[in-house]
């Protein structure tokens, strides 16, 4: 009995990542596909929020090199997922976290090439209302803080 509920915590716990992968896949093309319109003066911003299909109350962003510790820190709390992405190694991507009630709900390596959010550095990140930037001719985000 006991082997059976491994394996079925196994298998949900298989789907589950599957499908964050898709996800991340999804906002990933869906992200580069905005901030090419934001270039192409097609549209004035990319509202971060519009591109997701889950839900988030926050954004933090962490520039290339960040240590796993840093990012604890701005999340206020341990996070083993930053353990396994490549932001502490590599100078080619910015890592996106999209946290609802405090919890990381989903994550995204972007590379700088497509848009360098490497620059930012709000510590305590960005709401779903300050999620829009439009981008310099040099590629880099500029937020676009929106007040109500």
């Amino acid at each position: 009995m006991l082997l059976v509920l491994l394996c079925f915590l196994g298998v949900v716990s298989y789907l589950n990542l599957k499908t964050k992968e898709k996800e991340r896949h999804k906002l990933s093309s869906s992200l580069i596909q905005a901030i090419q319109k934001n270039r192409a003066g097609e549209v004035d911003k990319v509202d971060l929020s519009l591109l997701t299909s889950f839900s988030w109350d926050r954004l933090y962003v962490f520039g290339p090199y960040t240590l796993p510790e840093k990012i604890d820190m701005a999340l206020g709390h341990y996070w083993i997922g930053s353990r396994f992405t490549e932001i502490q190694s590599s100078d080619g991507i910015s890592l996106l976290i999209f946290t609802n009630n405090a919890q990381v709900v989903q994550y995204l390596e972007f590379p700088r090439s497509q848009g360098d959010f490497s620059l930012v550095t709000n510590e305590t990140g960005y709401s779903i209302t300050e999620a829009k930037f439009s981008m310099d001719e040099k590629g880099q985000i500029i937020w676009a803080f929106v007040n109500k």
